[in-house]
């Protein structure tokens, strides 16, 4: 019994840790992804329009850009749920951050650094996978 404990133990550690490592490289491609776009549309434009449904494997149904500083419960209060990583942002200016949303719950997330450009999202920070996003490369 104990030996049989000890085996689903570590058979759910190294689940875990499978889960966590393919998030993360989620994470990375769609950063890559990203800033691929940006390089793409580069030619001479400060403003590059961002369709994100292109560079996301996966299904979603909201992105938010969440810009520095955004205190962790105005993303809860935006995303309509309370989650465990709203604090990721509140205290930091380096990056922005994209949270993609399914059926009212997190998918996916990117810290994507400002040093790349900034996401121009003054007059709404949540959109669709049909709608695209203005990001300024001259920042």
């Amino acid at each position: 019994m104990k030996k049989a404990l000890i085996t689903i133990s570590i058979a759910i550690v190294v689940i875990g840790i499978v889960f966590y490592g393919i998030n993360q490289k989620e994470r990375q491609i769609v950063q890559q992804n990203l800033i691929t776009a940006i390089e793409k549309s580069r030619v001479g434009n400060e403003l590059v329009t961002i369709d994100f449904k292109k560079i996301t494997g996966f299904s979603w149904d909201k992105v938010y850009v969440f810009t520095p500083y955004t205190p962790e419960e105005e993303i809860n209060q935006q995303l309509g749920f309370n989650w465990s990583k709203a604090n990721l942002i509140e205290y930091y200016d380096s990056f922005n951050l994209l949270v993609f949303v399914k059926e009212n719950k997190v998918v996916q997330y990117v810290k994507f650094p400002r040093t790349n450009g900034k996401f121009i999202v003054e007059s709404k920070n949540e959109f669709a996978p049909d709608e695209k996003v203005e990001f300024n490369q001259l920042y």
